[in-house]
């Protein structure tokens, strides 16, 4: 047995040396020696320690471990003032949260690095690819023999059973949300032309495309707007105990009230644009491939909150409003009524009910409120009214597609156009594909000002009833992610899926003009509400007659009388052309 003494030596970045002794104490024999080992290395780092007395002895010993501790600290902190000072400076990168955020206002894809954590510890180049090439994206559009239509609702969950329906009636409830709904291509024979095909004619060569799109889908607005869901959110969350039955049992367990304040962000604004500018984003991955650096200029133009004062009266720019609101409580009275008997704690409204299910489902996957209603319930959730500004607000985008057709810049800038973007690198006018995004409304508004008056051939919706046959339906023309292509045939119109494409060229040789066709969600729309256009089949206009219609419509519109007028809307008032109510000279729309 064996007694032995190890030595070590603490070193910190305060430049402080001090001993550190750890002993182990096996066995008592040879202690004498030990202590003399002891004696001599204690009196030689510290001269005259045996000789002090036991007050001064202690006094050491107390200022020592002060000195002790103090330097350990004090080394903790130049290490974090070195880290600090080198991430500041570029040396080390800066860290990053690796906690998932709920905030839809951040891009989460692509990732700005290849790994979740240091680059400089885990580099990004992954060296020697390999002998096999990596694939890019399928070139779908030059070798498929059909072109590849769109169920929608990828990735949701609906109900089991909606009350009302059976296996054979066809009802699809995400096809029933109006413009909550998940884009899905539509056929054209449901805008009126049976024969005709989304792909070009036989005879026909797209020359040049123009997409129109919405951005894809978005969480609900943090405002307490009518039938927003934080209006039942808050409603829900100021409730003790709902003790709820029947189908609305789920509001007793523990329902996560926060599930959407947890993604809701009070900079609508912001969130506005990002949304826009990050499907536009997608489009260009899904056109491009990855990487899409350098493939195509991205244009981010902004439209101040001013520039149609009555864009800013509810009175006049959403009086479509109170129509809603007039219809809900037709349509959805049953509903409330059996919320109110299964959570009568509950003041239940029309306004709580209108858009929990498709709103929920957009953010969560599934919503247990979608089996609530019945069949007959959901076929009136695709309404929508007239708005006395629409013509106005669409025309904006309609002169920079007469700017692109006819290859001429915009002489004067009288409606939503900026004309500060209006240059030969921001607007260039020679381009084969043009994409611009947007949102619903103003989705609308274009199709109104293009004079597509065909969807509004029934007039106004009532609020009474539904329309069995009507023509209009928004999840068909405004759902998350819709689109219109405009085909040149030497101008051919094409729509993509809820977006509109103006000004696709088609070169036909069955023609001897060029043609343009709007497709709008994979549908052919029919063209003869445009003054000149003709009957046709696959949808086709000649090019000069449809830009000779468009030119005419902004020449006679007026944008300040609609924009800046001091005109009121009458009780019984209706529009289906999207002008306010007035004398003023206006376009045609027949």
């Amino acid at each position: 047995m064996e007694f032995r003494t190890w030595h070590s030596l603490v070193y910190n970045t305060a430049n402080y040396i001090f001993p550190a002794f750890t002993f182990d104490n096996q066995s008592m024999e040879g202690q004498g020696r030990t202590s003399r080992y002891e004696d001599e290395e204690i009196e030689m780092l510290i001269p005259g320690e045996r000789h002090s007395n036991t007050r001064f002895n202690l006094r050491s010993k107390t200022i020592s471990r002060t000195l002790y501790f103090l330097s350990f600290a004090l080394g903790i902190l130049a290490c974090i003032l070195v880290e600090v000072l080198a991430r500041t400076t570029g040396i080390l990168p800066p860290l990053k949260s690796h906690q998932h955020s709920l905030n839809d206002s951040e891009s989460h894809f692509p990732p700005a690095d290849p790994t979740n954590w240091q680059p400089s510890l885990f580099p990004p180049d992954v060296g020697y690819p390999g002998p096999t090439p990596t694939g890019i994206e399928p070139a779908v559009l030059a070798t498929a023999p059909a072109y590849p239509k769109h169920m929608g609702s990828t990735g949701l969950v609906p109900p089991k059973f909606i009350m009302g329906t059976n296996k054979t009636d066809g009802f699809n409830l995400f096809k029933s949300w109006g413009s909550l709904s998940p884009w899905y291509s539509v056929s054209s024979a449901e805008f009126g032309l049976p024969d005709a095909s989304v792909e070009a004619p036989e005879t026909c060569h797209i020359t040049g495309v123009h997409v129109l799109h919405r951005h894809g889908a978005r969480y609900p607005t943090y405002d307490l707007e009518w039938g927003q869901p934080p209006v039942l959110v808050k409603k829900l969350g100021s409730i003790k105990s709902i003790n709820a039955i029947g189908q609305l049992r789920f509001l007793n367990d523990c329902y996560d009230t926060t599930n959407f304040r947890m993604k809701l962000n009070k900079d609508i604004h912001g969130i506005q644009r990002n949304r826009m500018l990050e499907s536009s984003i997608n489009f260009a991955f899904g056109f491009f491939g990855n990487p899409i650096e350098g493939q195509y200029q991205q244009v981010i133009a902004l439209v101040h909150a001013g520039v149609c004062p009555n864009a800013n009266i509810p009175a006049k720019a959403f009086r479509g409003l109170n129509f809603v609101q007039q219809w809900g409580d037709v349509y959805l009275k049953d509903a409330v009524a059996r919320f109110k008997e299964m959570a009568p704690e509950v003041d239940w409204t029309t306004e709580d009910v209108y858009s929990m299910c498709a709103y929920e489902t957009v953010a969560l996957g599934y919503s247990a409120f979608c089996e609530l209603f019945t069949k007959e319930e959901w076929d009136g959730y695709n309404d929508a009214y007239g708005s006395p500004i629409g013509q106005a607000l669409g025309l904006g985008w309609v002169s920079e597609l007469v700017a692109r057709l006819t290859h001429t810049p915009i002489e004067v800038h009288n409606t939503t156009t900026n004309a500060t973007m209006h240059d030969n690198i921001r607007f260039p006018l020679n381009q084969s594909i043009y994409v611009d995004s947007t949102h619903e409304t103003v989705f609308m508004q274009i199709m109104t000002a293009l004079n597509l008056t065909n969807f509004a051939s029934d007039g106004q919706l009532p609020i009474t009833h539904i329309l069995p046959n009507r023509k209009f339906k928004s999840s068909k023309i405004a759902p998350f992610a819709t689109n219109m292509q405009v085909q040149r045939e030497f101008l051919y119109i094409c729509y993509l899926s809820s977006v509109i494409i103006p000004g696709s060229v088609l070169s036909c040789s069955s023609h001897p003009e060029p043609q343009i066709r709007l497709i709008i969600n994979d549908g052919v729309t029919p063209l003869t509400t445009i003054r000149g256009c003709p009957e046709d089949k696959d949808g086709m206009c000649p090019l000069k007659k449809f830009v000779d219609a468009q030119k005419e419509t902004i020449r006679t519109s007026s944008f300040d009388w609609a924009c800046y007028g001091d005109w009121e809307i009458e009780e019984g008032w209706a529009t289906t052309r999207g002008m306010p109510p007035s004398g003023k000279p206006t376009g045609h729309m027949s």
